[in-house]
């Protein structure tokens, strides 16, 4: 969005906030869902639904806002601003870790299966594979702290697009 500011082809801008910032916040929408599925294993229906209270919050809140910020700023002062808002999710989403595996308090830890034993022997990379082992210590670390797995996930993507097919329909009802 901050981005599109800056433009004035109106295609260009068109296809930034579809294509761009669109995906982005569908794909920040099915992570968020993803993670909440990972801490919540009791009542998950009741849990989804308070994390989507903030859709209402939108609807009553923000439209008014971005409204005054077209009539006080312009569209270019607005675009400006809903792109700082939007960049706070970048930040929150940095701050959300998912859960540390669960151990009992008496040593005891569970025996790895197949699959967690074939990730494991993956993880191992040796020191000099790119000739840096710093560039591999930072791209483990960047890899494990990001879960960039997940965009491999065939799943992931057929979710994102329903999800953005859903949305998109729902959005045009609503215009």
């Amino acid at each position: 969005m901050i981005t599109a500011s800056f433009l004035s082809s109106l295609y260009v801008i068109t296809f930034i906030l579809t294509v761009i910032t669109g995906s982005a916040i569908g794909i920040s929408y099915v992570i968020t869902k993803h993670l909440i599925g990972c801490y919540f294993s009791k009542s998950i229906t009741t849990t989804y639904d308070m994390s989507s209270m903030g859709n209402s919050f939108i609807f009553v809140a923000v439209v008014p806002s971005i409204q005054l910020f077209l009539d006080t700023y312009g569209w270019r002062g607005t675009m400006l601003l809903l792109g700082a808002l939007l960049l706070h999710i970048a930040v929150v989403g940095a701050l959300v870790k998912p859960p540390a595996a669960s151990r009992s308090q008496d040593g005891y830890e569970a025996a790895l299966t197949d699959e967690e034993q074939e990730t494991r022997d993956d993880d191992v990379v040796p020191s000099n594979r790119f000739g840096c082992s710093c560039f591999t210590k930072v791209f483990s670390l960047t890899r494990d702290t990001l879960q960039l797995g997940l965009f491999s996930s065939i799943s992931f993507w057929l979710v994102l697009f329903v999800l953005t097919v859903f949305e998109m329909t729902y959005s045009v009802w609503l215009i």
